[in-house]
């Protein structure tokens, strides 16, 4: 693509030379290349959406152009892609002989973007189709990531969020395992149903085939083919008639918390509950707690980021010996 400077500082784009193979490469393989193809300004593509990158765009037209005012110069280039793709698509639309019915618009922009690949990413919108909210009331999107949901603890919803779009915004890697550290030490602290996750109870009858009298008597037994969300709570309900816990049983289609557990007695690696009880004495793992419910998005994004390699583990407690030396 290549940018023409006009009186009225707005951009046009070249496509005289853009035959009817060169669009379809264009569109599905080649990203856009701006003055001699020294930038490359696609962040991804893929059937139906392009995102481009304004700031590699627009640095280097500033440079041609000093005070050029951002937001002009951004409200101009959207004219246009909007134009070319119009030009391109009805190229296309009459190379096939066909009548050309595809507007493309331009939805978003975005203050600050963080992929984890198509359709996939979280971004601060300044401005939705026109309306603009500014960089200081921008609006957050998430699309293709599963970063708070229904059943995520109180506690994944509180701080998940704020997180990623902190480190999305250019909080370093240092302060983001510091912040890390310091949440699992806050984590610790919050009781039980604040860290757990929810699940629904299935149908009991269907998997487990004992009556809890018979449980009790000969143990729980195999969970052959068992659902996890059934497993859990047909635990709770042995736990608790095993240590006469006056606690009403989890039932069918009954949404209830669940946690990870360190190694005890009963054999159970999680637990479901309705409300922590004083007469649990099973051992809560915090450490795969957290590491289950909160840090599996935000172990991602440290893949994508290159801040770490699939095998490694964040850490989530600070280095002793570090802290030692800083002292010194």
């Amino acid at each position: 693509m290549k940018f023409v400077k006009c009186e009225k500082i707005d951009y046009v784009y070249d496509v005289r030379k853009i035959n009817n193979k060169r669009v379809i490469d264009y569109t599905t393989k080649q990203p856009i290349k701006i003055s001699g193809g020294r930038i490359s300004a696609t962040v991804q593509a893929d059937t139906d959406s392009n995102y481009y990158c304004f700031d590699e765009m627009f640095q280097m037209v500033k440079s041609e152009i000093p005070n050029l005012d951002d937001m002009r110069w951004f409200y101009c280039s959207e004219n246009m892609f909007n134009r070319f793709w119009a030009e391109a698509l009805k190229k296309k639309a009459d190379y096939e002989n066909i009548e050309q019915l595809i507007i493309f618009n331009r939805e978003n922009m975005f203050s600050h973007f963080l992929s984890w690949g198509k359709k996939a990413y979280i971004g601060a919108v300044v401005d939705k189709e026109g309306k603009y909210y500014g960089y200081k009331h921008w609006k957050p999107k998430i699309t293709g990531i599963t970063l708070t949901k229904t059943e995520s603890s109180a506690f994944t919803k509180k701080y998940a969020k704020k997180l990623v779009f902190d480190v999305a915004a250019g909080l370093s890697r240092k302060d983001t395992d510091k912040r890390i550290i310091e949440y699992f030490e806050m984590f610790k602290k919050e009781k039980p149903e604040n860290i757990a996750n929810i699940a629904t109870c299935g149908t009991t009858r269907k998997y487990i085939h004992k009556s809890m009298k018979e449980m009790l008597e000969t143990g729980l037994g195999a969970f052959d083919k068992c659902p996890i969300s059934t497993r859990i709570a047909v635990c709770h309900n042995f736990y608790c008639a095993k240590n006469q816990i006056p606690i009403e049983p989890i039932q069918d289609n009954d949404r209830f918390y669940h946690i990870k557990l360190e190694a005890n007695r009963y054999g159970f690696d999680a637990i479901g509950f309705k409300e922590w009880n004083e007469r649990f004495d099973l051992p809560i793992d915090y450490e795969t707690t957290y590491r289950k419910f909160f840090l599996a998005i935000i172990d991602r994004m440290y893949n994508c980021l290159g801040w770490k390699s699939e095998n490694d583990i964040i850490p989530i407690r600070e280095n002793k010996a570090n802290r030692l030396f800083k002292k010194k």
